[in-house]
Order: C-alpha cells, then sequence, then structure tokens
C-alpha cells in the first residue's frame, strides 16, 4: 500500500510540474529573494531626462527613476495616483493601466525594473528575477527591494512625482 501511495505522489508531482509550465514548454527559472538592489547601468545615463518617483507603500517610501519614453511619459501625466496592486509568482507586484505602446516591446527585466507589460495593460514592479516577454521598460526601483517580500498579495500603492 506504501509503494501505490509514492508512486501516486511521483506521477502526481510529474505531471504538476509539466502543468506548470509555459507555452513553448520551458519552464520559468524559479523566482529568487532580492537581498539589494542591483546596479543598473541604465541608472547612470540620461538623468536630465528622467524623472524621479516616490513609491508609498504604507508608511513605507521608496524611490525610482523612470526613463522619457511616451510610455513613461503617458504615466508621469497621470501622477499623482493610487493604484491596487498584486502580486505575482512571487517577483513582482502588477496593476491594470492603459498607456502609450509607442515604444519597442523587450524580453526579458532586471530586478528592480518597473515595466509596463503591453498584453495585458499593465504596469509591473519587478522585485526577484524571472522571465516575461512584451515589455517596454520605463524605469527602475532604486530603494532597497526586500520590502516587497513582506507585503501582502493585495496592497494599495501611491505613486508621486518626487520633488
Amino acid at each position: 500500500m506504501r509503494i501505490i501511495v509514492l508512486h501516486l505522489i511521483f506521477i502526481f508531482g510529474i505531471i504538476f510540474n509539466l502543468s506548470a509550465c509555459t507555452t513553448d514548454n520551458e519552464a520559468p527559472p524559479p523566482a529568487e529573494k532580492p537581498t539589494e538592489q542591483p546596479p543598473n547601468p541604465e541608472d547612470n545615463q540620461n538623468h536630465s531626462e528622467n524623472m524621479n518617483i516616490k513609491i508609498i507603500i504604507g508608511d513605507k517610501i521608496l524611490t525610482a527613476i523612470l526613463n522619457d519614453t511616451p510610455t513613461s511619459q503617458d504615466f508621469i501625466d497621470k501622477l499623482p495616483l493610487t493604484l491596487q496592486m498584486s502580486r505575482h509568482d512571487d517577483r513582482e507586484y502588477y496593476a491594470d493601466m492603459s498607456l502609450s505602446k509607442n515604444v519597442a516591446t523587450q524580453n526579458g527585466y532586471v530586478v528592480g525594473d518597473i515595466c509596463y507589460w503591453t498584453p495585458g495593460d499593465c504596469i509591473v514592479f519587478y522585485y526577484a528575477k524571472g522571465y516575461t516577454g512584451s515589455l517596454i521598460k520605463m524605469g527602475r526601483i532604486t530603494s532597497d527591494l526586500r520590502i516587497f517580500i513582506s507585503l501582502d498579495n493585495n496592497i494599495s500603492v501611491r505613486i508621486e512625482k518626487e520633488n
């Protein structure tokens, strides 16, 4: 009887792993918890064209820099605003939002990126490793990302221009 139970657990484990694969049958890399904000060489470029923002989650304030693209400018024009964001795959928080898509998309992101996911019309904060395609990079969070680990699955986020 014990052998049958172990075989069933093994078979369900295989089925579960196969069902977790992406549409191209390639499993995404596991999410990795952030320790601190990794450096990004793009942060030192075009600061005069970038916009500093504050991301307020409860009593925590994070800082971020948005780039100078039509998508980012469309977002900046909507500030200040409050978004209801949801956790996804222990790597990101996202919120539905319609923004300009007049920019080429990219595949993949760097931990800390703020992106616009074009198929779902969502703004996304990436706080752990993973993979997503069809992104427009809008900027990056420059504060410590570890705050995201302890947050609830659904959060209220206030975003403002930094003075």
